[in-house]
């Protein structure tokens, strides 16, 4: 930097739209669905943005999700809280005590 050089480096605001203008172009190699989904989510009004819950039913989102980000539906989730009462017996009759069993699983604690 040298006095009376100007600086060759900019400032200020970047030579595009601020975001909060809404402007954007989708690129063209984006499937319909990403592109239906990401519109939705850039939306300028926050009320007519779609919510995180929506994003994860968005089809688009669903069809590439893996495995091990899904949520489990609420009936599987309540089903796992229930103890398998036949293998709760083949492990009680290993000799193992059917109450500090019941505990440790719903304690999820781990025992040795």
């Amino acid at each position: 930097m040298r006095d009376g050089h100007f600086l060759k480096t900019s400032c200020g605001s970047p030579n595009y739209a601020a975001p909060e203008a809404g402007c954007y172009t989708l690129p063209r190699h984006l499937s319909a669905g990403a592109r239906d989904l990401i519109s939705r989510i850039i939306v300028v009004d926050p009320m007519k943005r779609l919510t995180i819950p929506e994003i994860r039913q968005h089809p688009w989102f669903q069809a590439h999700l893996p495995i091990y980000l899904a949520v489990p539906r609420p009936d599987t989730t309540q089903q796992a809280k229930k103890v398998d009462e036949e293998i709760l017996q083949e492990v009680v009759r290993m000799g193992f005590e059917k109450n500090h069993l019941v505990e440790s699983l719903r304690n999820r604690v781990q025992n040795e």
